[in-house]
């Protein structure tokens, strides 16, 4: 759904930039000046002034309407930003359905063809290679378009639409598609995997009003009754892995998006298993999803680290899922002491601590144990009563300007109650 409000919303806002500012502690200085927000001018003396429905920078020449201000100072997208916005100017935000939209995905869901025998040859020898069970097909929405049919769909759509296709992939005949679908199953974007070696390999839907990638990973919709699911980099790594029973998406990038961690734990998932590829990439990805993503998350997450240069989809067709079960989980803890080869393992310590004093941990005992292992290996001297000393002092590091700010508070209420009170008194004594 698409904001179909947003001059209102905006128009309502620019009379509340002066109070976005002092939100985030900018106030006015010389001349009535403020200095400028934009990340790119480093603006030593204040240059932005503020008009009735705008802000002015003299020095950069930048403008910011109430819009452009949250999503600057708050770090959001449009519809967040509008979303914000509304609510401090009071508008109620109206959303707009798009239902043509929806309707070309699931005709073009339904001409796709499943049958093996009528794939071409490169499509099947790429399904053979990957040893993907086709007979699964029509249960997931795989297979190829039929050019002819699939021009026949689109001709009836707007040409908009029909842009946020990308079209040339999906219609080349020696392309294998993946249909992506929201947490209600309905279709809302594509996958083309190109079968002949050609690059990119990949390329997906446009970005629309029901889908965002990071939003809505490959698969979202078969993992909605499961509380551990495995994230995975391939749309075939999931494919296969949901085929033979073990419940996975596909995210189509080394590192987990915070977005799709945000929406696994609103279907209830209590924590992910990332099982990326192992190759240096992959490995990277991890290290950068520990780092950036976890902290904030709130979810559990634990890893499966494959051999290098071993896929998902590679490993379990080699070893079958019991040897893939088999495989140790492993604390998010040791993964980035193990694997994160650019810090120095003192450093690495250091790091995950900090790591960890923000994350969700499930079970505290088997990070400490785990990091004594490594620590061991790494002949750094420390046992798991240090470990834990370390990590109390990093929990309160972080959470003490929290308390701090808590009771400061307090103070400020109970000094208004006691003035209040002694207000009170007094008339009472009148």
């Amino acid at each position: 759904m698409w904001i179909e409000n947003k001059d209102e919303i905006v128009e309502a806002g620019n009379h509340f930039i002066e109070h976005i500012l002092n939100g985030h502690g900018i106030t006015p200085g010389k001349h009535n000046k403020y200095l400028c927000i934009s990340p790119d001018h480093n603006d030593n003396e204040p240059s932005m002034v503020m008009y009735n429905d705008h802000l002015y920078c003299f020095g950069c020449g930048k403008s910011y309407d109430s819009l452009e201000t949250v999503k600057v100072l708050d770090g959001l997208d449009t519809k967040e930003a509008l979303k914000k916005l509304a609510d401090i100017a009071g508008v109620e935000v109206k959303y707009k359905n798009d239902k043509e939209m929806l309707n070309m995905y699931k005709e073009l869901s339904d001409i796709l063809i499943h049958d093996y025998n009528k794939f071409p040859k490169e499509v099947k020898e790429y399904v053979a290679k990957k040893k993907l069970d086709y007979r699964k097909f029509d249960d997931f929405d795989v297979g190829v378009f039929n050019p002819k049919q699939f021009r026949s769909v689109i001709s009836r759509y707007d040409a908009h639409k029909v842009h946020k296709l990308n079209q040339t992939m999906l219609n080349k005949p020696t392309s294998l598609i993946f249909t992506i679908k929201d947490i209600k199953g309905r279709p809302v974007a594509f996958a083309a995997r190109d079968c002949t070696g050609a690059k990119p390999k990949y390329i997906n839907t446009s970005t629309t009003i029901y889908y965002k990638k990071s939003r809505n990973p490959f698969l979202i919709d078969r993992v909605l009754d499961y509380k551990y699911v495995y994230v995975v980099e391939g749309y075939t790594d999931a494919l296969l892995m949901q085929i033979k029973g073990i419940p996975a998406v596909a995210i189509a990038s080394a590192t987990v998006p915070e977005k799709t961690v945000e929406t696994l734990k609103d279907l209830g998932v209590e924590g992910i298993i990332v099982v990326l590829d192992g190759d240096a990439e992959g490995i990277k990805g991890v290290n950068r999803t520990i780092a950036k993503v976890l902290p904030e998350s709130g979810m559990k997450c634990a890893m499966k680290r494959l051999p290098n240069g071993i896929d998902p989809d590679e490993y379990i067709n080699d070893k079958g899922v019991s040897g893939f079960n088999q495989l140790p989980m492993m604390p998010f803890s040791e993964f980035w002491m193990r694997e994160n080869k650019e810090l120095k393992p003192r450093e690495r310590l250091n790091e995950i601590l900090k790591i960890m004093s923000k994350a969700e941990l499930g079970n505290p005992s088997n990070h400490f144990n785990a990091l004594e292992k490594v620590c061991n290996e790494m002949d750094i001297n420390y046992n798991v009563e240090d470990i834990k000393k370390m990590y109390r002092s990093k929990v309160v590091l972080e959470k003490l300007p929290g308390i701090m700010d808590s009771m400061h508070k307090a103070e400020s209420e109970i000094r208004y109650l006691r003035r209040t009170l002694g207000d009170m008194l007094e008339r009472i004594d009148d």
